[in-house]
């Protein structure tokens, strides 16, 4: 008996040591485990819910993706309500977006694709910090383009912040490997958080068979509104072209402001019909109110928007009387005036 008790405490204690060991040794490999995972990470692809090609949107469960044309003839990428300027240049005849998801991260891949191959900018995208960041761009080239008879099929995963990309069609696959570039900013309208859409309408303005968008952008006032504060407008027409693209144009100088004192409505609508569109506006003051009417043509001949007819409706009121004159300016008066040239304060000194 004595013997058995002898012996049974050291092994008790070597046999508790061992637990206790081989529970730290198992902690320690979830907790490797853990930071393995965190470094490599595999990103799933989402399902398109929704596409319209010829206005570059894609609407995923949890994204909605578009491209944004620009005044500097590229494309701006919108994420959630969030436009980043890429700037990027696509000249494919057809352009997808593919969405890979990881917890809040997506890689966001833009393709512009091709008959014999397509090429790719990646972004990664945070859905909580809404931050976005360009991994470069890669070609990948289609060598058997005549017997394509397959769908592509990608593969993306992160690995100690490199992108690793696989890329796989008929049989063949590639793999490419892009780290990290720079972090991609907002768009200035959408950094200082002052312009908003007021409205928005699309027609055939060039006539082509294609819708095109017009656009009313407004800031909005302050909190404490003093009398030196004005809202400000900008107009952006986009024009769609043969090549399923858009030519933007943009003006600031056809909305007047609209200041504290206005009296009137300021910017009240846009109305469109075939290559004609017209800038309604009141603006009043002073017992004078100024209803202007600022229409705009789309030339085929030039393939531009010009100043077509500027006509304002002036009634002042004095002593409860009221009296209304007209004012109506064609070509023949102002000449040869781009959309993008006209200036509202020019036209009152005409």
């Amino acid at each position: 008996m004595e013997i058995i008790r002898k012996w049974f405490l050291p092994l008790l204690l070597i046999t508790l040591f061992n637990c206790n060991g081989q529970d730290k040794k198992n902690k320690l490999e979830k907790i490797e485990s853990k930071k393995e995972e965190s470094i490599h990470s595999n990103f799933i692809l989402q399902k398109i819910i929704s596409e319209d090609k010829d206005e570059f949107s894609y609407q995923f469960s949890e994204l909605i993706c578009k491209l944004i044309p620009s005044e500097k003839q590229t494309l701006n990428l919108f994420v959630n309500n969030n436009l980043y300027e890429t700037n990027i240049t696509i000249e494919s005849a057809d352009i997808n977006i593919w969405n890979f998801k990881n917890n809040e991260n997506h890689f966001i891949l833009i393709e512009g694709d091709d008959y014999y191959g397509s090429i790719f900018h990646v972004y990664l995208y945070n859905n909580i910090k809404k931050s976005l960041y360009y991994y470069g761009n890669f070609v990948y080239e289609n060598e058997n383009a005549e017997s394509n008879k397959q769908k592509k099929t990608i593969m993306l995963s992160l690995n100690k912040e490199i992108a690793n990309i696989e890329v796989s069609l008929n049989q063949s696959q590639k793999n490419f490997q892009l780290k990290k570039i720079e972090e991609i900013k907002l768009s200035r309208i959408e950094k200082d958080n002052k312009y908003s859409i007021i409205s928005e309408k699309e027609a055939d303005i060039n006539q082509d068979g294609k819708l095109d968008q017009i656009t009313v952008f407004s800031t909005q006032w302050n909190k404490e509104i003093t009398p030196s504060d004005s809202k400000l407008f900008k107009v952006v027409v986009k024009l769609s072209n043969s090549e399923n693209r858009f030519t933007t144009l943009t003006n600031d100088n056809i909305i007047e402001p609209y200041y504290p004192e206005n009296v009137a409505s300021g910017f009240s609508d846009i109305k469109i019909k075939d290559n004609y569109f017209t800038v309604e506006q009141a603006n009043g003051g002073g017992g004078i109110i100024n209803r202007s009417f600022i229409t705009f043509k789309y030339d085929k001949i030039k393939k531009g928007i010009y100043l077509h007819r500027y006509s304002i409706l002036t009634t002042e009121m004095s002593s409860g009387d009221e009296k209304e004159s007209k004012t109506e300016l064609t070509t023949k008066d102002f000449g040869l005036i781009p959309f993008e040239k006209f200036n509202i304060k020019m036209m009152d000194l005409k």
